[in-house]
Formats: structure tokens, C-alpha cells, sequence
């Protein structure tokens, strides 16, 4: 089937294949930490972890804990939490092969919303005789939106 001309070929292949890869993948560090509350340490899920100069976000999971694969570089953190201030993380040194690990920790701060009027009617209204504006929202749909928080149903 194969000649030894032709094995040879093939394995000269291979390793030039995988010389070329190995420093690609070198080439790649890794950025781990947490998201805490400043003022109780507790860990904060469902925050937005964003590196500056990088595409997407990740978010934290229940223990607060997020990871990033990134190449060699200086990195700026951002991390979004509603309830918190925005935090940054600048200066965060990452090379080859390396996983640097830092804890960010986010302030609380208090978010004013729009009051929810919510009235009812002694007896059965049609929505267009209704005074004002009327949105109705059923069971099966609240249920279809994962939302963290009420504030998030509400604006959906």
C-alpha cells in the first residue's frame, strides 16, 4: 500500500504539522479569579466579566469564579454586576503557558427603579375600556424567561 519513500513523506508531514502547532498553542495564557462582595467577601454570581481588547463576556458561576484564555499580553478586567459598582482590574500580566489568578472585589450600590403600580378590578374589564396602560403577562411566559433577578421579568 504505502512504500517506505511514501511513509517517510508522511511522517515529515506530521512533524512539521505538529512543530507549527506547538508553538501556537505556547503561545496562549490563562486569566482565573473570582468576583467577591467588598464589604462581606461573599462570592458574587452572575457578574460580567470582560477582558478590555477581547471579544464577549463570561460570567461568574455560583462561587463567584470565572477563567479566561487569553494571549501573552497586559489585560484591563471589567466586571458588571447589577446592584454593584463596576470594577476594573488594570496592569494584569499574562504569559505563555501562565495562569495568573486575581479576586476583584465589587461595592454594593443601591439602584432606584420605576415604581410598578399594580391595580385590580371587582369585576372583569375589557383591556381596551381599561384607563390606563395595561400589560398582561401569563404564567407559561414568566416561566420561559431566565431572569436573575424580578427587576429582569419586569423589563422583558
Amino acid at each position: 500500500m504505502f512504500g517506505p519513500r511514501r511513509w517517510s513523506a508522511l511522517w515529515a508531514v506530521v512533524a512539521v504539522l505538529g512543530v507549527g502547532i506547538a508553538p501556537v498553542a505556547a503561545q496562549q495564557g490563562s486569566i482565573t479569579g473570582r468576583v467577591i462582595d467588598a464589604e462581606t467577601g461573599a462570592p458574587l454570581s452572575g457578574a460580567a466579566v470582560a477582558v478590555v481588547g477581547q471579544d464577549g463576556l463570561q460570567g461568574t458561576n455560583a462561587s463567584g469564579a470565572f477563567q479566561w484564555s487569553v494571549p501573552d499580553g497586559t489585560y484591563s478586567l471589567v466586571v458588571t454586576l447589577i446592584g454593584y459598582e463596576t470594577g476594573r482590574l488594570d496592569g494584569v500580566g499574562v504569559s505563555a503557558g501562565e495562569t495568573v489568578n486575581v479576586e476583584i472585589a465589587l461595592r454594593s450600590r443601591a439602584e432606584v427603579l420605576n415604581p410598578i403600580v399594580v391595580t385590580a378590578s371587582r369585576r372583569q374589564e375589557k383591556a381596551l375600556d381599561a384607563p390606563a396602560s395595561i400589560s398582561s403577562v401569563s404564567q407559561a411566559e414568566i416561566a420561559k424567561i431566565a431572569a436573575p433577578s424580578v427587576a429582569e421579568h419586569v423589563k422583558a
